[in-house]
């Protein structure tokens, strides 16, 4: 039997962008239930290993008192300096703890050339579940976890309902207002909203570094990341016999000419996280299918021998993320596109400068295969702003889509990814969210500069600009 549940604001998907919405939308005092796959809140920062909240503009939104909390227990979090650099004769960075530096730094950037000299935020993931998961509940949100999202049921244009079904049996989940934080945008593509995968072309976007032709193949490069206990130099780990099938000459080769390199960093306890860049490329991904996962795995395996034989790696293999670290994946064709152009403009020059509702300051960083028409610079010139419409559909007047599958083009994407950027999305459609519930507004109608107000917009321009110095 199914039992109907009736909610002001729906939020699909757990991870940082749903878990932004989620608090965002019930803090705000609209009644809120959170969709979520997995066991718990976190997504690919927590199930995929992805523990560390890297360099970069943070915002003044939730991750702020997230931080706070865990630097206060003692034990969940620690800071890195992010000074080592890799190249063909280390390829890899061991990133090692900065007990004596500040939250802060790790959005700060000394110089718009973002040089190895900030700091990053790394993060036991059971320790940030846990206290995702106690925030939205002090806040009076609804949690439905080990949940898939079924088909939604639209009466024009307009989401009436999702199915979720947990363990317990389907329920029909009625909603005012839906917020897609799903990184594949599942629910916006059932909803028939127009998407994209891979690289765009220049006639589609208008960027100065698109190629003529799109490639839906040409996606980011896929990690899978691991986690490393130390143990006694010397020791060599043994592959698996389930992975002793894949073919991994050709990896090893590439290890071999150092064309692979990976960001190690250390967990308070002792553990480290080690991120290959990439594991695996995203072509290549998207070609293997299921098939590509147990490949992956193999690889982590070699390339985690193949450190310990080469460099005397002294740790040995922990466990293995469940989810795989993909950057990119769908990415929906809204309101309006986050583009290059966008990017190099900057915050203060780009074309929606006065409907911005979240910021990032973050590299152009592309990894794996590009067809792009010239050389692309990494490095911004000024921070950059994300425009409220990026979340907007086209099609569904009561849909918002906040992750890195919001309305962005594939360069774009490269800059927005990071955890805490899409966290602030979805804070922002989480209070987006709130307010058309409650005033009975379209998604697309509410005030923006109300929302502006709650996403502290004049606060983050006033940081920002002190951060990267702009007179």
């Amino acid at each position: 039997m199914t039992d109907t549940l009736v909610f002001d604001t729906a939020v699909i998907g757990g991870g940082s962008a749903g878990f932004g919405a989620a608090y965002a939308s019930a803090s705000s005092g609209a009644k809120t239930v959170l969709i979520e796959r997995m066991p718990g809140l976190g997504g690919m920062s927590v199930f995929g290993g992805v523990n560390c909240w890297e360099p970069g503009y943070g915002g003044l939104g939730i991750h702020l008192a997230l931080a706070r909390d865990l630097i206060a227990s003692g034990g969940g979090c620690v800071i890195h300096d992010d000074r080592i650099a890799v190249g063909p004769g280390r390829p890899y960075a061991n990133c090692l703890p900065a007990p004596d530096r500040e939250y802060g730094t790790t959005f700060k950037v000394p110089d718009p050339a973002h040089v190895h000299d900030t700091d990053h935020f790394m993060f036991e993931p059971e320790a940030m579940s846990g206290l995702m998961r106690r925030y939205l509940e002090s806040a009076g949100c609804r949690i439905m976890t080990l949940t898939e999202m079924k088909e939604p049921k639209l009466n024009g244009d307009r989401i009436e309902s999702v199915y979720a079904e947990d363990p317990g049996g389907c329920h029909l989940i009625k909603a005012d207002v839906f917020v897609d934080c799903t990184d594949d945008a599942s629910l916006s593509r059932m909803c028939g909203c127009r998407f994209a995968v891979g690289e765009d072309s220049s006639s589609d976007t208008g960027e100065y570094s698109t190629p003529d032709e799109a490639r839906e193949n040409a996606v980011n490069g896929v990690s899978l990341i691991f986690r490393c206990s130390p143990t006694v130099s010397g020791h060599i780990d043994g592959m698996p016999d389930k992975l002793r099938d894949v073919d991994l000459s050709d990896f090893i080769r590439r290890l071999d000419r150092r064309e692979i390199y990976s960001v190690v960093n250390h967990y308070p306890c002792g553990d480290v996280n080690v991120n290959m860049l990439p594991t695996m490329d995203g072509g290549e991904y998207l070609g293997l299918g299921k098939e590509a996962g147990h490949v992956m795995e193999a690889r982590v395996w070699a390339y985690l021998i193949w450190l310990q034989k080469t460099f005397g790696f002294p740790y040995r293999m922990k466990s293995v993320f469940p989810v795989h670290g993909v950057r990119e994946n769908v990415r929906i064709i809204g309101r309006y596109r986050l583009s290059e152009t966008d990017l190099r403009l900057g915050m203060f020059s780009q074309p929606l400068a006065g409907r911005l509702i979240a910021f990032a300051d973050h590299m152009i960083d592309v990894h794996g295969t590009s067809k792009l028409k010239r050389r692309l610079s990494p490095w911004l010139d000024v921070p950059y702003g994300i425009p409220y419409d990026c979340l907007l559909t086209g099609e569904c007047e009561n849909l918002l889509t906040a992750s890195h599958s919001s309305s962005l083009t594939h360069i774009a994407a490269a800059s927005v990814r990071l955890s805490r950027t899409v966290m602030a999305l979805g804070e922002a459609a989480g209070y987006a969210a709130s307010m058309a519930a409650r005033s009975g507004k379209l998604a697309a109608d509410i005030d923006i500069e109300e929302l502006k107000k709650k996403c502290k917009t004049e606060e983050c321009t006033a940081q920002l600009r002190g951060l990267w110095n702009i007179g």
